[in-house]
């Protein structure tokens, strides 16, 4: 058995969280959802868990919405991820909530795609400006999907974008591609689409995520430097006008608050082990029958004071073992009988071994042993063979054979007090005449007198 440590969560934020926060996977809005960043919680991708390479420039900057990153103008700033691939797939949604104002100063909010000054598939976010063959632009107002399709050609359409779509103020900005259109959203509500020249993939491998700016090695000078508060990426899905006016009511509701870890007790199956570390006091199975299978063994440690086994019958099958440590006071079976096969051992600190109703048998090549405190050993209704060098210790006081006959071979001896000898034969004659004579009749008693008698 083994304790598990279960976090247990509860809870929705309606409003930035701090700290103590995880996306609930189990939201609506959570579902393809490959990367989530806001200012409270750190430089980490909430979806992965996986912290930014580098954050060159970044800092925190606050708003009426809460704490946002804002990164320093200088060539290759930017919040850095180089391993999270976060686009495979068309349709992919976007979702940026930022302090904004109109102004001609385009400003690279988010890039997928290589860390390389090189030609490659890429997506771009740019705020305040457009792009035409490949090269950007500032265009006041405007939001703008830039992209790059792996036939290395502007993807999105030239001196594209909705404009009049960038305000002053914090606000919840959406864009959407399905590789045949593109729509762009502000607080919730549609503001236009457009069409992407082709239908190829805009993205790579590489797993290259920049955001607050453009990737590191393109040196671009056009990072966001004033406070973006949260950047969602959702790859596989097209959310939907509704979804986005739910994330502009309420961009924190995918979030819930962590509750305090606690260790939870398993239960335990047919089959299992059962395992009690050093810092458990007790274990407790009630109505259960504990099974110890083969090579397994259970195990009071030394801090354990004792074992019971209540209105069961503990069964040690082949190679088991049950042992108690010297500090275990008992070991209780009650109501039941204990069955051992095999040896069975007493330690020296044990004071008796009762086998009540029952009869013990040794098996062939058995030994019964008792120590010197032993006062009695009754085999009853048994014929007992000595064999070999079986002795009978002095202090035993009578040995008894009872209808039996024993047999005794080799060099076996039995010495007893007699009572009488009695010896009837025929005598050789006693005197001077070599002649034969007829013997008489010896009869030695107890006080040895012979009589003898001449024809």
């Amino acid at each position: 058995m083994s304790l598990l440590l279960r976090t247990e969560t509860r809870g929705v934020y309606r409003s930035q969280p701090k700290g103590n926060a995880v996306i609930n996977f189990d939201h609506p809005l959570s579902k393809n959802m490959t990367f989530d960043m806001t200012a409270s919680l750190g430089f980490v991708n909430n979806v992965t868990n996986a912290q930014a390479t580098t954050t060159v420039g970044a800092s925190t900057i606050p708003s009426s919405q809460g704490l946002g990153y804002g990164v320093s103008q200088s060539a290759g700033n930017c919040i850095y991820f180089s391993n999270q691939v976060i686009l495979t797939a068309f349709p992919f949604s976007i979702l940026i909530v930022a302090d904004t104002r109109t102004e001609a100063n385009r400003k690279f909010m988010f890039q997928f795609g290589a860390n390389s000054g090189s030609a490659s598939a890429r997506v771009w976010v740019l705020f305040n400006g457009t792009a035409t063959s490949g090269s950007s632009s500032d265009s006041s107002g405007k939001i703008y999907l830039y992209t790059i399709d792996t036939s290395l050609n502007q993807n999105s359409p030239a001196a594209g974008g909705i404009a009049s779509s960038i305000i002053d103020g914090v606000h919840s900005y959406g864009i959407t591609c399905d590789s045949t259109t593109t729509s762009y959203y502000r607080d919730g509500k549609l503001l236009g689409t457009e069409s992407p020249t082709n239908t190829n993939p805009v993205w790579t491998s590489l797993g290259i995520t920049s955001i607050n700016g453009a990737a590191p090695a393109l040196s671009n000078v056009r990072p966001f430097d004033r406070s973006q508060v949260l950047t969602r990426f959702w790859n596989g899905r097209l959310l939907t006008e509704q979804d986005y006016r739910s994330l502009y009511e309420n961009p924190w509701q995918i979030y819930m608050a962590r509750a305090k870890d606690k260790w939870i007790f398993p239960p335990i199956s047919a089959g299992g082990d059962v395992t009690v570390s050093a810092s458990a006091q007790a274990l407790s199975l009630s109505l259960q029958t504990p099974v110890v299978t083969t090579t397994s063994s259970v195990t009071v440690s030394p801090t354990a004071q004792s074992l019971s086994l209540t209105l069961q019958s503990p069964v040690i099958s082949v190679g088991g073992g049950v042992t108690v440590t010297p500090t275990a006071q008992s070991i209780t079976s009650s109501l039941q009988s204990v069955t051992v096969t095999g040896t069975a051992l007493v330690s020296p600190a044990a004071q008796s071994l009762s086998l009540t109703q029952q009869t013990p048998v040794v098996s062939v090549g058995g030994n019964i042993s008792f120590s010197v405190s032993a006062q009695a050993l009754t085999l009853t209704a048994q014929a007992p063979t000595l064999q070999g060098a079986a002795n009978i210790s002095p202090t035993a006081q009578s040995l008894t054979f009872s209808q039996p006959s024993p047999t005794m071979s080799g060099t076996s001896v039995i010495v007893t007090t007699p009572i009488a000898l009695n010896l009837f034969l025929h005598a050789p004659l006693f005197g001077p005449s070599s002649s034969p004579r007829t013997a008489p009749i010896m009869r030695i008693t107890r006080s040895i007198d012979i009589v003898l008698y001449r024809s």
